[in-house]
C-alpha cells in the first residue's frame, strides 16, 4: 500500500469504520528475516536521503557558479542582464527573439 492508502486506512480505523483482523503470524525465523530486510530497506532509504541532500548542495553550487559566470559576461560585454543569452560552441553569444519582433527591426 502507498502512504496515502495507509493514511486513509488509519483514518477509517480511527473513525471506527474498520477493524483489524489477525490473518496469521510469522514464524520466528521469518520474523527475524522480515526485521532484517526492513532494517536494510530503512538504511537504504537513509542513504538515498543523504545522496539527495548532497545533490541539492551540488546543484545550488552550480547555480551560484552559473550566476557568477553570467554576471561576469554581462559586465565584460556590456550586455543587459535582464535578457537571456546562450553561448554556442564557438563562443558566440546569441539571444533568441520572436520572429515578429525580429521582422520589425529589418
Amino acid at each position: 500500500m502507498s502512504g496515502v492508502d495507509d493514511m486513509f486506512q488509519h483514518i477509517k480505523q480511527m473513525m471506527g469504520m474498520t477493524t483489524t483482523v489477525v490473518v496469521c503470524k510469522l514464524r520466528p525465523e521469518h520474523l527475524l528475516e522480515y526485521k532484517k530486510r526492513r532494517s536494510e530497506k530503512n538504511k537504504k532509504a537513509e542513504e538515498a536521503k543523504l545522496l539527495v541532500a548532497k545533490l541539492e548542495v551540488i546543484q545550488a553550487e552550480m547555480n551560484v557558479m552559473n550566476g557568477e559566470l553570467w554576471q561576469w559576461i554581462y559586465k565584460e560585454y556590456g550586455l543587459p542582464s535582464d535578457q537571456k543569452y546562450e553561448i554556442d560552441k564557438d563562443g558566440v553569444i546569441v539571444k533568441h527573439v520572436d520572429k515578429k519582433s525580429d521582422e520589425r527591426h529589418e
